[in-house]
Formats: C-alpha cells, sequence, structure tokens
C-alpha cells in the first residue's frame, strides 16, 4: 500500500519526503523566468505574453507530478542509491527539459480576432473549425451568409461565402489547406474600410467597393471595375474611429506600419477583421 501524510509517502520499506526529494518550486521559478523571456523576444502582444507565463504553471505542476510518480517507482523497485542518485538527478533534467519544449509548443500566436474580442474590440461572432465541428450547429449560432476562412492567410486566399449549409465542409476543408486554424465568421452588411496606420498616427481611410461578392483575390489583384475611395469616410467618421482602429493595431503587437480593415455597419459599429501586415503595394491592391 502507499500512504500521504502531509508531505510524506509511505511506501512499504520506505518513506518518502516530496519538498526534500521533488520541489517543484525551483523548477516552476526557472519554467516562469524562461517563459517571461521567450515571450519578450517572440511575442509583441502583451497579452500573449502574459498567456505564456501563465501556462508556465500548470505545465510545470503536471510535469513534476509525473516526476513524483516515476521516483516512487524507482523506490518501489530499484535500489533507494540507484534511485536518487541517477533517476532523480536525470529526471529533473529530463523533465524541466519536457516542460520548457510544452510551454514553447503552447506559445500563442494568436488569431487577432480572439486577441480583439478580450480586448473589447467589436468583432462579428465566429467560431474556431475542425474536421470534427458540428457545421449544423455552428451555421444555427452563426446564421448564413458566413465567412470560413484560413486564420493566418491573407489576398483573401481559402476564403469561402457560405449561403447554404451543406456547403461548410467543403469550405472548412478549402480553408484548412492553408492554415491549420480555421475560422467561421458571420457576415455583416456594411461598407469595408481600411484604416493605413504609420507609427502612431492613423492615415486618411480607403472605402472599397467591388462588384465581386466580397473582395476576394481577383478584386484586389486583377480586375479593373474595383474602385478605391480614400477618404473614404467623412472626416468626423474617421476622427471618431481613430482612436479604436490604433486600439486594434497596438493590442496585437502591431508596430511600424500596416493596414487594419473593417466593415462600418449601417449603424455606424465598426466590425474589425483583420490587420494586414504587409498591405498590398500593386496597381491594384
Amino acid at each position: 500500500p502507499l500512504l500521504r501524510d502531509g508531505n510524506l509517502i509511505h511506501l512499504p520499506q520506505h518513506t518518502v519526503e516530496i519538498i526534500q526529494a521533488c520541489s517543484g518550486l525551483r523548477s516552476l521559478i526557472s519554467l516562469v523566468t524562461l517563459s517571461t523571456v521567450l515571450g519578450y523576444f517572440t511575442l509583441r502582444a502583451n497579452l500573449l505574453r502574459t498567456i505564456l507565463i501563465l501556462l508556465a504553471v500548470p505545465v510545470a505542476i503536471c510535469v513534476n507530478i509525473v516526476r513524483v510518480l516515476v521516483i516512487l517507482v524507482g523506490f518501489y523497485f530499484w535500489s533507494v542509491d540507484l534511485t536518487h542518485e541517477t533517476i532523480h538527478t536525470a529526471l529533473g533534467l529530463v523533465v524541466f527539459v519536457l516542460a520548457l519544449l510544452l510551454v514553447a509548443a503552447a506559445e500563442p500566436t494568436g488569431d487577432p480576432v480572439l486577441i480583439w474580442q478580450a480586448a473589447g474590440i467589436p468583432t462579428a461572432p465566429f467560431a474556431i473549425l475542425d474536421e470534427d465541428s458540428d457545421f449544423d450547429r455552428i451555421v444555427d449560432r452563426l446564421g448564413l451568409p458566413l465567412f470560413v476562412k484560413p486564420v493566418t492567410e491573407g489576398s483573401s486566399i481559402g476564403i469561402t461565402k457560405v449561403k447554404r449549409p451543406e456547403e461548410m465542409r467543403a469550405a472548412y476543408r478549402a480553408a484548412a489547406e492553408y492554415d491549420k486554424l480555421v475560422l467561421a465568421e458571420s457576415f455583416v452588411a456594411g461598407r469595408e474600410v481600411q484604416f493605413p496606420v504609420l507609427g502612431d498616427r492613423v492615415l486618411p481611410s480607403i472605402r472599397v467597393e467591388t462588384p465581386c461578392e466580397f473582395y476576394d483575390y481577383q478584386a484586389k489583384y486583377f480586375r479593373d471595375d474595383t474602385v478605391y475611395h480614400c477618404p473614404g469616410l467623412p472626416a468626423e467618421q474617421e476622427t471618431a474611429l481613430t482612436d479604436v482602429v490604433l486600439r486594434a493595431f497596438n493590442v496585437i503587437g502591431c508596430s511600424g506600419w500596416g493596414r487594419v480593415d473593417l466593415i462600418l455597419a449601417e449603424d455606424g459599429t465598426p466590425w474589425f477583421l483583420e490587420v494586414n501586415t504587409a498591405p498590398g503595394m500593386t496597381g491594384h491592391s
């Protein structure tokens, strides 16, 4: 039998003091420190850095539980000396490296829509999709039409406007060819408006008009009847949106220059779509 008494675990022939033998505090401190460094150099958004640091805590706890269990097995089946001198030391290193790899693997790359939602910036209702998603239920929740798109792709590549429920699975598979993370997003009626950002300045807006069903790859790069109005909005509307546009740009860790795209609904609500960190510089886009 195995009995626990406070920080002591009693085996048939041995008693193991967990705090002395397998303290996870040093591993936790080291892991949090390294996660902080990793987040500082690889993530620009403070929200993502915080998530990465918080991930270190459950990872450290879980891997140290595994470490304790393996050591207990060693005490039970092998000698105390072998367990203490070999398994304990080696396992400490292995577990710490494993924990660091788990945290690195879980490093949040971040879909802007998820971050914006957490920051209170208006986005259209959405759902994350995978092969096993209940597509009918998602259609019921988001309504039709809706858009299915790969999260990290650009230029409208892989995007499908879904009009019927039976189109959902094909739309998902088309998007999944370009990204593991696929998003379904409610259709929002309104004007498509883009705000270039340069440093801490929001430049005049651009309103896009296209005869296509939406501003797709053809409309961006090949059609000559796509129209760009600049400025795209009256001055008072642009002024009202400047602060939230700049906040949407900064909260996901962007800097330098880029473009914030949104749909401006008829009631004046801006529904944010994406940040383009490398806006098209062609004659069409």
